[in-house]
């Protein structure tokens, strides 16, 4: 199943290997770890307090996201995980601070 911006708009707030996650909607906030396996292909791995905020995250939860498309101030992603078969689209801008 390919869903798109399921859960409303988000910011995200990237350094190095970690990753910030405000949603919009739901106020919630979520941390991941990053890693790169590839220019196009990194994975998202939920920090035990984010599992704990989302009962669906399993503790070994891992998110795959492939990069689709780069365009100027923004990229096209597939977002997948290890504990179930949906998989989203999203686009994601570039927020200058």
């Amino acid at each position: 199943m390919l869903l798109s911006n399921t859960e409303g708009d988000c910011v995200i707030i990237r350094r190095g290997t970690h990753q910030v996650e405000f949603m919009e909607k739901t106020g919630v906030q979520a941390t991941f770890s990053v890693k790169w396996l590839s220019d196009s292909v990194y994975t998202l791995k939920p920090t035990k307090g984010s599992v704990r905020l989302f009962p669906r995250f399993p503790k070994d939860a891992l998110l795959t996201v492939r990069i689709l498309e780069a365009r100027e101030n923004s990229y096209l992603q597939l977002t997948s995980s290890n504990f179930d078969d949906h998989k989203y689209i999203s686009e994601i801008f570039k927020i200058e601070d």
